[in-house]
């Protein structure tokens, strides 16, 4: 196997040349020419072997690959390796580029390949003109930097799911912070390319950003860490600022508390629960916005689903509050 350059930068394109042996003289063309052109071109150089290490090493060029070349002949879809090359290459998700170096005649193409268009490098017919390699080669070049962005970053996930699924998926491999904000992102504009409403569940890239989604946001119904620390808080930030402020101010016996008579324990109680409860009804919106956004941006449900996952969140969140402000009333009285 052999790519060229044997190193590349995180912005070239790469690109995996899937080809019948008999083909190997224009694929070699092909190979520099690419190369020339500042694309990194992934290659078997062995003889056919049927090993497991051969193929696993077939299997992570295609993974590390942005675009899979097929240079389609007669000898390449009746190929066996070939065949095998191309059904990786759907399973994992890989943009297909059909290249056509020799007539096909009445040659059988795959569905997955007869689909697409073709990039020819020779005429289509015998009474077609002759083209040229530097035209079919300009072709080629400008299908492969089209959404190139898109692809790039479709390979990048692709290899840190499917080392994900490898070791198991453990919570330890997934996504966190800025590269889930963009891994959701990329998830978002492929449905919108594909014209899906949710993401594929055979899909381990689609499975692994979900995943991540969900154990980032903490989807669970309860999520009780995240209420243990906040729901407290909307009681003891507003104690410890009213305390602090009701202490200077009394000090100087100047302020707005001495004007109003908040003097004793009973009023500066009463300010507290007012403060805390615009606080709360605050959290509160906030909660059932932001679990409503989780509910339609990442598990993709439907809106009427979205908001009663969302009420949800808000009548727990106010149970929780309730509790806690029942304590503290037994406990000051």
């Amino acid at each position: 196997m052999t790519a060229s350059p044997d190193t590349h930068r995180r912005d070239e394109t790469r690109v995996f040349l899937s080809y019948s042996r008999r083909d190997a003289e224009f694929v070699d063309r092909l190979e520099q020419a690419l190369s020339a052109h500042g694309v990194t071109v992934y290659i078997d150089r062995t003889a056919i072997e049927h090993g497991v290490d051969w193929w696993e090493r077939i299997c992570q060029l295609i993974s590390m690959s942005d675009t899979v070349v097929f240079v389609l002949s007669p000898d390449a879809v009746q190929s066996e390796v070939c065949t095998r090359e191309l059904e990786h290459a759907i399973q994992l998700g890989k943009r297909l580029m059909p290249v056509v170096c020799r007539p096909l005649d009445n040659a059988v193409v795959p569905e997955s390949l007869a689909k697409l268009n073709y990039v020819h490098f020779t005429a289509a017919s015998p009474d077609a003109p002759a083209i040229e390699f530097d035209i079919a080669l300009e072709r080629l070049l400008t299908a492969l930097n089209t959404d190139i962005t898109w692809v790039r970053e479709h390979t990048r996930l692709g290899e840190l799911a499917r080392y994900w699924d490898a070791r198991e998926r453990p919570n330890d491999l997934l996504l966190r912070g800025k590269e889930l904000r963009t891994a959701v992102d990329w998830l978002h504009s492929t449905l919108q390319r594909e014209r899906s409403d949710a993401p594929d569940k055979d899909d381990v890239v689609h499975t692994f950003i979900r995943d991540s989604a969900s154990a980032s946001y903490k989807l669970g119904f309860y999520g009780w860490r995240y209420r243990l620390l906040a729901i407290p808080a909307i009681i003891v930030v507003p104690a410890l600022i009213l305390s602090a402020l009701w202490f200077i101010d009394t000090s100087a016996k100047t302020g707005i508390f001495t004007k109003i008579g908040m003097n004793d324990l009973t009023n500066f109680v009463g300010l507290l629960a007012a403060v805390s409860g615009t606080v709360f009804l605050v959290y509160l919106v906030g909660s059932f916005r932001r679990r409503y956004q989780i509910a339609r941006c990442i598990e993709f449900r439907s809106v009427r689903a979205s908001q009663w996952f969302a009420l949800r969140t808000v009548l727990y969140n106010a149970l929780w509050l309730g509790a806690i402000a029942i304590v503290v009333a037994i406990l000051l009285n």
